[in-house]
């Protein structure tokens, strides 16, 4: 079984996709990977960050693809006395050290997919000695990928029962816990394609999940905000 930290290691004072939940994730040794969402902002700058509205942030209020990078910078992603601003992808992948996988959810910007796609192949080549991965759940942004030729692992994040008759082929696979098929599952692997499930976060969750893949549990990725569940 892989363990897989869902956008980092959080606290009640560390938020999920902040450079200290990254910095505790490097710290933590029964983990083989995190994860993080990427975003793109009114002035194309990649940042790291889960929604596209800021409103729950302290002093935040809009949309990230509304906003540029020096109008977020000042937004606090923390709590009141342990602040946090958030963080481009560029300086994200620069704080990590470790060996481990690096999955990069790419989120949807809607007309602006091509532009996301130029501003992540650079940031993608200036890191290549990390372990990262690519994953999204938008099928356009996946085959511009292809397109791009990166030479990063590709997978789809499915969203829907209908995403497992899609024809396309990709390298791996991520499954919300709601879309778990047992055969999708046993079938990907016989082919060698990786497949992350998430979010894994309660013990009643891995214990039904464990009981439902059998032995399958111990060669797929489980994405957890919790990862000393799973430890």
């Amino acid at each position: 079984m892989h363990v897989i930290a869902r956008r980092g290691v959080t606290t009640k004072n560390v938020p999920s996709n902040t450079l200290d939940a990254i910095g505790l994730a490097q710290a933590v040794n029964y983990i083989d990977g995190i994860t993080l969402d990427v975003k793109l902002t009114k002035d194309e700058v990649l940042v790291v960050f889960e929604k596209e509205e800021i409103d729950h942030l302290l002093n935040g209020k809009g949309n990230i693809s509304d906003m540029t990078l020096a109008e977020l910078k000042p937004m606090n992603m923390g709590t009141k006395i342990h602040k946090q601003a958030i963080s481009t992808l560029d300086e994200a992948l620069a704080s990590i050290t470790k060996d481990y996988m690096v999955l990069l959810n790419i989120q949807d910007t809607y007309s602006r997919n091509k532009i996301l796609i130029e501003k992540l192949v650079p940031i993608l080549k200036k890191y290549e000695q990390l372990n990262i991965w690519l994953s999204s759940a938008n099928l356009e942004i996946l085959l511009l990928l292809e397109e791009a030729k990166v030479s990063i692992p590709l997978g789809l994040i499915l969203t829907s029962v209908l995403d497992y008759d899609l024809k396309q082929d990709f390298y791996f696979y991520v499954l919300p816990l709601n879309l778990v098929d047992t055969t999708f599952i046993k079938d990907k692997l016989k082919l060698d394609k990786p497949i992350f499930i998430y979010p894994v976060n309660t013990q009643e969750e891995f214990t039904n999940l464990k009981t439902k893949l059998g032995d399958l549990i111990e060669d797929v990725y489980l994405i957890t905000d919790r990862v000393k569940l799973l430890n």
